[in-house]
């Protein structure tokens, strides 16, 4: 919880730092705060679209929880904005994380 504290206080002094945004959400998830690391990770999503790193961690959380069907809206949106971006490599990540979710409904 030390942890989580010191990143708010960070957060409170600059709510627009998405590095921090995603440490919070990752810090939550951690101690299985799942509601709040949601939060955070809905609040990058929406606001700060261009940070890449969450749609990966957001995806998985959602299919932790068994939200695969938006976690699928959460990878494909992140390929589109990766290849936007021209960033191939997170484009690649998202794909292989959307395929094996597609690929674990087959069966």
């Amino acid at each position: 919880m030390e942890r989580i504290n010191r990143l708010l206080e960070f957060h409170n002094a600059d709510p627009t730092d998405t590095f921090i945004l995603y440490a919070l959400a990752m810090e939550y998830e951690k101690i299985e705060n799942l509601e709040e690391a949601i939060k955070f990770y809905k609040l990058l999503s929406t606001k700060y679209p261009e940070y890449l790193a969450t749609y990966y961690h957001y995806g998985k959380l959602l299919e932790k929880i068994g939200k695969t069907e938006t976690a699928k809206v959460i990878y494909s949106n992140g390929i589109n904005l990766s290849v936007e971006m021209k960033e191939h490599h997170t484009a690649s990540e998202l794909r292989q994380a959307l395929n094996s979710l597609n690929d674990d409904n087959l069966f």
